[in-house]
């Protein structure tokens, strides 16, 4: 079966796109729109907008975060007359600044984290729409990355305006490193274990993952 490739565009509503242009005026055909979250989705909309699409066995759909909170939605919620609704997820009036999907335990379904201008970090379950953790990053987030260590271990870091902080497959600190940041970016090397940071002076640092108790934390 073909595939059509879709354009989902995140504001006070989710927004299918199809790759197909108008002709009359040269626009895109809409396909599908859905609300996001909920209220506060829509009055705190503005500057941020996030969307991941998933095709895994179970999980065949679409999240999509503003700055209000996040919908997960099934690709049958986007059928024509279809009654399926997913699930949404709000940050209860604090901004969200970034979004991402990735498994860190290893079974197979990834975990969503929404970061939060208020510094913290929440850690939602796919499957159901509920809160695993939250994770306290002690300063406002600019930046989340799920970065790869040794023997297929996986980290989640969270970079501040205060530091860059690391977390292990079981959201426990691995450990951080204090340094003010003005931009955050990851993952990054051969084997997407670094983070990259710059700080307000200019000066730009690689930090490397080290998920074993052994080895030197970031």
């Amino acid at each position: 079966m073909s595939r059509q490739e879709v354009l989902a565009t995140v504001g006070p509503n989710i927004t299918l796109w199809s790759a197909r242009r108008n002709a009359a005026d040269g626009g895109f055909f809409r396909l599908a729109t859905k609300p996001t979250a909920g209220e506060a989705g829509a009055w705190l909309m503005h500057g941020f907008g996030w969307a991941k699409a998933l095709d895994l066995p179970g999980f065949k759909g679409l999240l999509a975060a503003n700055q209000g909170g996040i919908r997960w939605y099934p690709i049958a919620a986007f059928l024509p007359g279809s009654k399926v609704e997913g699930w949404g997820f709000q940050t209860a009036g604090a901004p969200m600044t970034a979004a991402l999907a990735e498994d860190f335990n290893g079974d197979g379904v990834p975990e969503v984290v929404l970061a939060r201008e208020d510094g913290f970090v929440n850690v939602i379950s796919l499957a159901e729409g509920k809160m695993i953790t939250l994770l306290n990053a002690k300063g406002p987030v600019l930046g989340l990355a799920a970065l790869h260590g040794r023997a297929g271990r996986s980290a989640l870091v969270v970079g501040t305006k205060l530091g860059v902080q690391a977390y292990g497959s079981d959201f426990q600190p691995l450990g951080g490193r204090a340094l003010p940041v003005a931009a955050f970016a990851g993952p990054g090397g051969k084997s997407g274990d670094r983070v990259f940071v710059v700080e307000p002076s200019g000066a730009a640092r690689v930090l490397v993952l080290a998920v074993d108790p052994k080895e030197k934390q970031p």
